[in-house]
């Protein structure tokens, strides 16, 4: 009845905005007009994006094209699942928009009710990015050294089973490189004889 209601509502209904959350928008005709007055049939498309939402009820995540109307009244709603059920459906216009208000509500009523199949959507994709940072383990730290620095230790991050360089010891002290020394007592050096230049 309400998908009747829902398509009763207005004269044209076009595919494409009962497959997604265009919340009334929809493709309108019209012509475009040159200087001397021709007129040529065109089209005037709404302004749709693929956007990705989490169903808290559904539990999972659902890609679907959405107005940017829908989007800002999802937003001023509080949530995707606020959006399907307390929008009307004289408001919404979509018979995907009822059908996943229809397996909301069948799945409030029954917790342990199977989600089918939901056409003209997809799962969200998971990036590699983050499929990678899953199949990789947590590095523990002992506690003592948790928050000192470890520059010193020699781990590839991207790889938590590396191991330790040959010379680190239990001690956890930095080996000082005199390579290094030497170029910070140049450095001195030459700040000094600076502001004796500066002096003069």
């Amino acid at each position: 009845m309400d998908r009747l209601l829902n398509l009763a509502c207005r004269s044209f209904a076009s595919n494409r905005s009962q497959r997604g959350l265009w919340h009334g928008k929809d493709i309108r005709f019209g012509s475009s007009y040159t200087f001397s007055h021709k007129a040529t049939k065109r089209t005037f498309k709404p302004n749709v994006h693929k956007k990705k939402y989490w169903s808290n009820i559904l539990k999972r995540h659902l890609e679907i094209s959405v107005s940017t109307k829908a989007m800002k009244t999802i937003k001023k709603k509080g949530s995707f699942d606020n959006y399907i059920l307390q929008t009307d459906p004289r408001d919404m216009r979509s018979q995907l928009g009822m059908l996943l208000k229809e397996y909301m509500q069948n799945k409030q009523a029954d917790p342990d009710w199977e989600v089918p199949y939901i056409p003209h959507t997809r799962k969200a994709r998971v990036p590699k990015r983050v499929k990678d940072q899953k199949a990789y383990e947590a590095v523990w730290i002992p506690p003592e050294i948790r928050h000192t620095d470890l520059t010193h230790l020699h781990f590839d991050r991207y790889d938590p089973n590396a191991p330790l360089r040959p010379d680190y010891e239990g001690d956890h002290v930095k080996t000082e490189d005199p390579g290094l020394k030497k170029l910070e007592e140049k450095l001195k050096v030459q700040k000094v004889e600076q502001g004796k230049a500066k002096n003069k």
